[in-house]
């Protein structure tokens, strides 16, 4: 089929008119602007900000960064209740779609993001009481440590506890956008209705002792050997998705070193398991 391009130019022209669309001259040097329907691409090169998303909102593209409108960005929460704030305390900041935001998505939890493009890693944070107005704090945050797990970030994830927090501690957010810039999004596998349970599967204890056998009870991190003693050794996934069993995302540690795997790992401490392996 031939295509008559003056008939065709002549719709587009039509089209153009009806809905006052500026006409431009092309040339090879055009600066095209990106498409931003919603306005947000505008809104990050004002004020390095976009307030209020919530998790669909933001995009994820196949390296596990995190995108609004194609643009990459670092999401964090602004509102904290007081009361958990003092339990908890400040929010940390999201550079990729971690455990922490897909449990989020798991559970239905989709409180209002800010994405942000800033450098300097100072960020505005609303403490919110019971009673009264919010209290509007501007203050450093961290970087979400399960985000370098995610992102397997300078290695993050082959290296052991005080080599961790140096990365941890020295993150800089310009260096991550640096090394990041790729535009590449895909949609989330999962949404909040089609993700599945971050569970263990039903045949887990054989699982389990495949792992123990295959890798000869022995600790990956601190290489001791535990046959005797097979109930100190743990299975660590990885991703922290208790539903992904592939070889890759499974090692086997013994529980000291699988409470150092992050702080959503901490309540291994208290483990009565934990105490008898100190001994």
């Amino acid at each position: 089929m031939k295509l008559d391009i003056q008939y065709t130019m002549g719709i587009i022209t039509t089209i153009r008119s009806a809905i006052g669309a500026k006409s431009v001259d092309w040339s090879p040097d055009l600066t095209w602007n990106r498409f931003d329907p919603f306005g947000f691409l505008a809104k990050l090169d004002k004020y390095g900000e976009i307030e209020d998303l919530d998790l669909n909102d933001i995009d994820v593209s196949d390296d596990g960064t995190l995108e609004a409108s194609g643009r990459k960005v670092i999401v964090y929460i602004r509102d904290r209740r007081k009361a958990y704030y003092e339990r908890h305390g400040l929010p940390k900041f999201h550079i990729a779609d971690c455990e922490t935001l897909q449990r989020a998505r798991d559970t239905n939890r989709f409180q209002k993001y800010v994405a942000s493009i800033k450098l300097d890693g100072t960020f505005k944070v609303n403490i919110i009481p019971g009673h009264g107005n919010p209290k509007e704090m501007e203050v450093e945050l961290a970087v979400c440590k399960n985000c370098l797990i995610r992102l397997n970030y300078k290695n993050y994830n082959k290296y052991d506890k005080p080599q961790r927090e140096g990365i941890f501690h020295s993150f800089s957010i310009k260096e991550f956008f640096d090394q990041y810039k790729s535009t590449n999004v895909v949609s989330p596998k999962y949404n909040a209705t089609t993700a599945p349970l971050n569970n263990y599967p039903a045949d887990w204890d054989k699982i389990r002792a495949e792992q123990k056998r295959s890798k000869n009870y022995t600790c990956e991190q601190c290489h001791k050997n535990l046959k005797d003693n097979s109930h100190f050794l743990d299975v660590h996934h990885k991703n922290r998705r208790k539903n992904d069993n592939s070889p890759e995302n499974l090692a086997l540690l013994c529980i000291k070193c699988h409470s150092e795997q992050g702080d959503d790992h901490l309540h291994l401490k208290s483990n009565p398991r934990y105490a008898k392996f100190r001994r």
